[in-house]
């Protein structure tokens, strides 16, 4: 099983957009993100600026009887317009 959330309104990501069983509100990380001079370009292509940043997951559930280990995959640190799932 497979579950999505986020705020259901991603411009590049049909996932999030269309297929989020959660809707989850934006968050302000602004005081954590700085974008500098890529902001407007940055701004522009995700859609949302760090005021307003959104909270995505993929979730997957495991087949069969429990208990399952939790395990957290956080990504980054390449190309923006590039697929990273």
């Amino acid at each position: 099983l497979t579950l999505y959330y986020g705020s259901g309104t991603d411009k590049n990501r049909p996932e999030y957009r269309d297929s989020v069983a959660i809707t989850t509100e934006t968050v302000d990380a602004s005081k954590l993100v700085s974008l500098g001079e890529s902001a407007r370009e940055r701004n522009e292509y995700w859609g949302f600026t760090p005021e307003e940043m959104p909270l995505n997951a993929r979730v997957w559930y495991p087949d069969g009887e429990g208990p399952f280990p939790l395990v957290l995959v956080v990504h980054g640190n390449h190309n923006m317009r590039d697929f990273s799932d």
